[in-house]
C-alpha cells in the first residue's frame, strides 16, 4: 500500500475518534474553546479526506493505464509456474504445494491488506492479484455472474473443445479490453484498498460584480460522499474430467476467455441496470436525465436524441459523451430520418448526433411503463469517465469435485470483488421507453 495513503488514513481515524470524544465531552455546549477545537479538527479531516481520495485515486488510474507494479522477473516466474489446471488437481487431491501454495498465501495477504475477509470453506483457495494480473495461461473456467452458467466437455467443439492458438493478456488487462465500458471510457480501477471514498461537490462557485469596500457574496457548496466497496460476485463453470487433465496452454487460454466473458457480462449488466445486492447502475441512479414518451412509451425520434445532448449540456457535463443502446433500437434509428424528406438518419456511421454509438444486449429490453410490460428499450447517453469500475484483491476458487461426480465433471466456483459507482449522476441522460413501433 502507498505509504503516504496508510498515514493519512492513519491520521483521520485518530483525528475522528479525537472529534468524537471532544463532542462527547460534557462541557463542549458551553465550552468554546472545545468548539474552536471541534470546528479546525473537522476542517482538517475534511481536507484529509479530499487529500486521501486524489492520492487513491491516482494511484488507482496508474494501475489503469497497466503500470500495475508487477516486474518483468515475477511475471516470467508466475507465467512458467502457475497453471490453472494443475492448481486445480492440486486441491483435488488435497496436496496445494510448491508454487502453488506460494500464491495461496500470498493471495491471503492481498485480501488482508484490501479490507476484504472471504470465509474459506473447504477445497477453497485464494488465486492472487498478480497472477491475475501476470498470467495469460491463468483460465479460470467458469461462466455465470448473477446464475448464468457454462458446462465445458473435451471433443464438443461449442462446448469449448477445440482450443484456438492464442496469446492473450492476463486476466485484469484482456477483461479491461473487453469490456464495453471501458471502451466508452470508464475507469477500472484494480487492486484496491478498503473502500474507495468520492466527494462530489454539488454546488459550483459563483461570481458577482461587487463594489470597491463590499464584501464578496458568500459561496455555498454541499457535498455528497460516494464510494466503491467491495460486492461478492459468484460464478460457477462444471468442466469435464477428461478436459481436466488436459496440459495444452491453449485449454488454459480457452478457459481464461470463459471468465472474461462471464465477468464482463455481469459487470455490464450490473453498470447499465444494476440494482438489490448488484452495484446500483446508471440507469437506477436518482439524478440522472430522462427523456419520457408517452404514458406506455414511444419510438425514438431525433428530438429525444438532441434532448439527451441538452441535458448534460444543462448538468455541465462537458466532454465526449457516447450513447449505447439495444440491437433493436439501432436497427430502428438506422432507418429513421432525422427530418422528413431529407436525407441522413438518426445512426449514421456508429454515430449519433456526432457522437460516437455503440450497441450492447446488456442494455436492457425488458422494461415497464403503462400497459408496456417487458418490452421497452433503454438508450443511455453519457460522459463514461464518471463511471468507475472497482476491483479488489484476487479470486477465490472453491473445487467441488463430488456434487457432479456422477457426470464425471468438477464444478469450479469463484467469487471476486468488484463494484460500480456512478461518479456524477449528471454525466448521464437516459431513455428509458423505447418502443420498437
Amino acid at each position: 500500500m502507498n505509504t503516504k495513503i496508510k498515514e493519512l488514513r492513519e491520521k483521520i481515524q485518530t483525528s475522528k475518534e479525537r472529534l468524537t470524544k471532544i463532542s462527547e465531552n460534557e462541557k463542549f455546549d458551553s465550552d468554546t474553546e472545545l468548539h474552536t477545537e471541534f470546528d479546525q479538527l473537522e476542517a482538517e479531516v475534511k481536507d484529509d479526506q479530499k487529500q486521501l481520495e486524489r492520492l487513491m485515486i491516482a494511484q488507482n488510474l496508474t494501475a489503469e493505464q497497466g503500470k500495475e507494479g508487477l516486474d518483468k522477473n515475477e511475471e516470467k516466474e508466475i507465467n512458467k509456474n502457475f497453471k490453472l489446471l494443475e492448481f486445480v488437481n492440486q486441491v483435488i487431491a488435497g496436496e496445494v504445494e510448491g508454487f502453488n501454495k506460494e500464491m495461496q498465501e500470498e493471495g491471503r495477504k492481498e485480501f488482508k491488506e484490501a479490507g476484504v475477509s472471504p470465509a474459506l470453506k473447504s477445497k477453497e483457495f485464494i488465486i492472487p492479484r498478480k497472477v491475475l494480473l501476470a498470467s495469460p495461461s491463468a483460465g479460470f473456467g467458469m461462466q455465470g455472474l448473477g446464475g448464468h452458467r457454462m458446462d465445458v466437455t473435451a471433443g464438443s467443439p461449442s462446448g469449448g473443445g477445440n482450443a484456438i492458438d492464442d496469446e492473450p493478456l492476463g486476466y485484469i488487462g484482456t477483461l479491461r479490453q473487453a469490456l464495453q465500458l471501458t471502451q466508452m471510457g470508464a475507469r477500472f480501477l484494480t487492486g484496491l484498498v478498503g473502500d474507495l471514498p468520492y466527494t462530489k461537490e454539488d454546488g459550483v462557485a459563483s461570481f458577482a460584480w461587487e463594489g470597491e469596500q463590499d464584501d464578496a457574496a458568500e459561496t455555498t457548496s454541499t457535498y455528497t460522499l460516494k464510494k466503491l466497496s467491495p460486492k461478492r460476485a459468484a460464478s460457477w463453470m462444471d468442466i469435464s474430467d477428461q478436459w481436466r487433465i488436459q496440459t495444452s496452454p491453449d485449454v488454459e487460454a480457452m478457459l481464461n476467455f470463459q471468465l472474461i466473458q462471464a465477468i464482463r457480462e455481469g459487470l455490464e449488466v450490473g453498470a447499465f441496470n444494476g440494482s438489490g445486492l448488484a452495484p446500483i447502475g446508471v440507469l437506477n441512479t436518482s439524478g440522472i436525465g430522462d427523456v419520457a414518451g408517452g404514458a406506455n412509451g414511444s419510438v425514438p425520434t431525433y428530438d429525444d436524441v438532441l434532448e439527451l445532448e441538452s441535458l448534460l449540456a444543462v448538468a455541465n457535463a462537458i466532454g465526449m459523451p457516447h450513447t449505447v443502446t439495444t440491437p433493436q433500437i439501432r436497427k430502428i434509428l438506422k432507418g429513421t430520418l432525422k427530418f422528413s424528406g431529407v436525407s441522413g438518419t438518426i445512426w449514421d456511421k456508429n454515430e449519433v448526433n456526432g457522437y460516437p454509438a455503440h450497441v450492447s444486449n446488456f442494455v436492457p429490453s425488458d422494461l415497464n411503463k403503462g400497459s408496456s410490460v417487458g418490452i421497452l428499450h433503454a438508450i443511455i447517453h453519457g460522459l463514461w469517465e464518471y463511471l468507475w469500475i472497482g476491483q479488489w484483491g484476487g479470486i477465490t476458487l472453491k473445487v467441488d469435485d463430488l456434487t457432479q461426480a456422477i457426470r464425471g465433471t468438477t464444478r469450479l466456483v469463484t467469487n471476486s470483488y468488484m463494484d460500480v459507482l456512478v461518479a456524477h449522476e449528471g454525466a448521464f441522460a437516459a431513455k428509458q421507453d423505447c418502443l420498437l413501433s
